[in-house]
């Protein structure tokens, strides 16, 4: 496995509206395999990012052998708040697009 990101965010759970994350799981990715899960609120996250760490999603391939490379994860600024995004679709609330929820 090549180096994705400094961190591999694997699930993701929103608060009840479904607009912000409360919390995700995610991995250092350690380059040629995954860290230890950990469990990070979404300060921690925008800060992360916010610092340059970089953090790519990642989804459990159907054979349940391997780990495979979502999308770049960014922070988008709509209307004066941070949004945490996979992609810049003009909505005002977190998405990580399909990842699992926990």
């Amino acid at each position: 496995m090549d180096k994705w990101a400094d961190f591999v965010i694997v699930g993701v759970k929103y608060d009840d509206s479904h607009s912000r994350i409360l919390i995700v799981k995610r991995y250092a990715d350690l380059g040629d395999k995954l860290g230890t899960e950990t469990i990070e609120r979404r300060t921690e996250i925008v800060d992360d990012i916010k610092a340059k760490r970089t953090h790519v999603t990642a989804y459990w391939d159907d054979n349940g052998k391997k780990w495979t490379k979502g999308e770049k994860v960014g922070l988008f600024n709509l209307g004066g708040t941070d949004f945490i995004q996979t992609d810049a679709n003009g909505k005002k609330k977190d998405n990580l697009g399909n990842l699992p929820e926990f």
